[in-house]
């Protein structure tokens, strides 16, 4: 069974090879017990030839690293902390009659939501003090972040020997900041 097919196209298959009545209802309900759920899929980024040429040479620069190595690198992250979900694929489970109750109900705000980045860079000794920025993360905060930072932090044990593991945001990948 493939991950996309649906009740009613599992329900016609079925009908092929057994001789029985089979309502679309049961094949769903036959679904759900078996712990399958509809949910929306994943999303992930398509990987062109391009990006695998790149993932290449990055393999062939550093197949040479060793286990010491990892010592020597610094891992960042940023996360986005919103005061309201604003994601309008939020599904709920509910019963006929239920629409409004309070469980049932999105609460939905126009326009900027007020959230705030949290970022953080940790090695294989320290971490470092979390920065709060206001909004998303564009390149002209995430150069500043690194020079009074990301940098400063890296420069405590490493002095410019290390490696800064990132996570390719448009904001890391910018032409400025590299």
């Amino acid at each position: 069974m493939a991950a996309t097919e649906s009740a009613t196209r599992l329900r016609t298959e079925w009908l092929r090879f057994i001789n029985a009545p089979v309502t679309r209802k049961l094949v769903n309900n036959r679904l759900v017990s078996a712990g399958f759920r509809a949910r929306r899929p994943i999303r992930k980024p398509i990987l062109l030839q391009r990006h695998r040429h790149a993932r290449l040479l990055w393999s062939q620069r550093h197949r040479d690293l060793t286990v010491g190595h990892r010592h020597n690198a610094i891992f960042s992250e940023e996360a986005r902390l919103l005061l309201y979900r604003q994601d309008a694929r939020f599904k709920v489970r509910r019963q006929v009659g239920q629409a409004l109750l309070e469980d049932c109900i999105l609460p939905r705000v126009q326009g900027d939501v007020g959230g705030i980045t949290v970022y953080g860079a940790f090695h294989s000794r320290l971490k470092s003090h979390h920065y709060m920025l206001e909004g998303h993360v564009s390149q002209d905060q995430y150069l500043y972040v690194l020079d009074t930072v990301l940098l400063p932090f890296a420069r405590i044990d490493f002095g410019n020997n290390c490696v800064i593991q990132d996570d390719n945001t448009k904001a890391h990948r910018a032409l400025r900041v590299k």
